[in-house]
């Protein structure tokens, strides 16, 4: 179980360095197994955000399609801040 968690806190903090405005989580089921992944931004939304599609807290199965969910809505964000512009910060 230990390394479980150990490789679930490494994939936490890469998503969380590519994506700095996002807060990352694993969630767990009803028995404590290891579930679905989570992002929910640091900043609220503005209406526009909102009908632009972005949303305030997304999930995923795996870490891998996590990323592309995120990527999705910095494409979505017309305030965006891309995994790129947010490395060159």
């Amino acid at each position: 179980m230990a390394q479980h968690i150990d490789s679930d806190r490494v994939q936490r903090l890469r998503l969380e360095a590519d994506w700095p405005d996002w807060v990352v989580w694993r969630s767990t089921g009803t028995l404590g197994e290891p579930a679905d992944w989570y992002a929910s931004r640091r900043r609220r939304l503005t209406g526009g955000q909102r009908r632009a599609g972005v949303h305030a807290t997304v999930s995923a199965e795996t870490p891998e399609e996590l990323d592309k969910v995120l990527a999705d809505q910095a494409e979505r964000d017309p305030q965006r801040c891309t995994r790129t512009a947010a490395k060159l910060a």
